[in-house]
């Protein structure tokens, strides 16, 4: 889930680049930009750590007999 937006965040950053070029660097754009690149990497990082953690967590159930 979190892949698939940061799919979509990774091309809206690509138009919003050509904006802060045709506006000549303005830092208020640059800003922005530099904004939503630390999201794209936060929204990946997350991705990465579901990925790693998901799953069955395991038991910790402990099963012995004892037979006099």
């Amino acid at each position: 889930m979190a892949g698939g937006r940061s799919v979509g965040a990774y091309r809206l950053s690509g138009w919003l680049g050509s904006l802060v070029v045709s506006t000549n660097l303005l830092p208020v754009m640059v800003t922005i930009h530099m904004g939503l690149a630390l999201f794209i990497v936060a929204m990946l990082l997350y991705a990465a750590h579901r990925a790693r953690w998901a799953g069955p967590k395991p038991s910790l159930t402990v099963s012995w007999s004892w037979k006099p």
